[in-house]
């Protein structure tokens, strides 16, 4: 999706922006701004949805995705992608569904800025700025937003501001290093029922070498922290998520019609919830992929990753593709089967408590939740915009 495309024709809020993706569904699970919304990929849940951002792999079982739907808006992203279908292969647990992939955007040209304001019914107001350009072998981008609203129902007001930056810079013919830095502050009053605050932020570095023409090789270093907080009726519910990760991938052409994926990560989380889970724990893992043109205009691809959960055990995932380009007619055939699989969350593991309506029982013996997933597809191209 082209986010500059988008806000050209009025859409804002990154849920209604999923929502143009065929086989998604987007929606915020109270029908109003700042309420938790959904992830529905090809009819799978939230939970079976992966999110990363700026490379960094935000959602896993612990972690509620639905905060980072609710706040998300399209004015600070430079990129949006969505690959639908099971890709634990790649990209690990929590991606039966498929993978929402988001990416800061880069500054480019020469140095300018803009602003927009926006005020409507509901005490509505919106604000957000940006700033970006090259300067040198230095890029820069920097923007910041706030909004409010009342929403169109009673005890319904939403309010949040938002930031977010990157730097990047080629400190010689082969390396280009940089940093990003996302955060965002919500606060929803759900129909006088509970107050919702959600606090969350990213930072990461970066670093990509073109060591050869054959050989790029990429690391990546992130921690994201997110605390959530509900005040209702029935007490104090609050989660806080903590996560440090480190990552590398390198891609090698082993001909010309040969290339190679491989890279591994380490990764620490914490996990608190009031009165309640305090846990920890490691991952780690490796993963592989080949891609290879046997014949013209025919890719296939076959992918394998394996990684291990202190809390659980490991997983061992795998994905084979393929796709066949008729370029005179536009028209192309694919095909894909995998696997992929959800974690269970440490709440699922841990968690013991009664409440009113609930009742929350730890099975420390859970495994994974698992997926065989298959898709066939053809795409044809009609004139040059349809």
């Amino acid at each position: 999706l082209d986010p500059e495309a988008l806000q050209n024709q009025g859409i804002l809020q990154l849920r209604d922006a999923l929502n143009a993706v065929p086989g998604v569904i987007s929606t915020s699970t109270g029908g109003q701004t700042g309420a938790v919304s959904s992830l529905f990929i090809r009819g799978t849940k939230t939970a079976d949805s992966q999110v990363v951002i700026d490379g960094m792999r935000l959602s896993d079982s612990s972690t509620p995705l639905g905060n980072v739907l609710s706040g998300g808006r399209v004015y600070d992203v430079g990129s949006i992608e969505i690959l639908r279908g099971p890709q634990g292969a790649i990209y690990g647990g929590e991606s039966i569904g498929g993978v929402l992939w988001m990416e800061t955007p880069r500054g480019t040209g020469d140095p300018r800025g803009s602003a927009t304001f926006e005020a409507g019914a509901f005490q509505s107001l919106a604000a957000n700025a940006m700033f970006q350009g090259e300067t040198g072998p230095l890029s820069y981008f920097l923007a910041g937003g706030y909004e409010e609203t009342d929403n169109d129902g009673p005890d319904e007001n939403f309010h949040q501001g938002s930031t977010a930056l990157r730097v990047e810079g080629k400190i010689d013919p082969v390396w280009t290093v940089g940093t990003t830095f996302r955060a965002f502050d919500t606060f929803y009053d759900d129909h006088g029922a509970s107050e919702n605050r959600v606090d969350s932020s990213l930072a990461t570095l970066y670093a990509t070498g073109v060591i050869s023409a054959r050989w790029t090789a990429r690391f990546l270093a992130g921690y994201q922290q997110e605390s959530y907080d509900n005040d209702s009726d029935y007490g104090n519910y609050g989660t806080d998520t903590r996560a440090g990760s480190i990552s590398t991938d390198h891609e090698l052409t082993l001909a010309e019609n040969l290339r190679l994926l491989a890279g591994g990560f380490f990764h620490h989380d914490s996990f608190q919830v009031t009165d309640g889970v305090d846990e920890g724990g490691d991952r780690y893992g490796i993963h592989s992929a080949l891609e290879w043109e046997p014949v013209a205009n025919l890719t296939t691809t076959a992918a394998f990753r394996w990684e291990n959960y202190d809390s659980y055990g490991d997983e061992f995932t795998w994905r084979l593709g393929s796709i066949y380009q008729l370029e005179k007619s536009g028209t192309s055939f694919r095909a894909g089967l995998g696997r992929s699989f959800r974690a269970p969350s440490y709440n699922d593991l841990f968690y013991n408590t009664d409440l009113v309506y609930f009742k929350y029982v730890a099975n420390p013996e859970l495994e994974a939740q698992t997926s065989i997933g298959w898709d066939i597809g053809i795409e044809q191209k009609i004139g040059d915009h349809h």
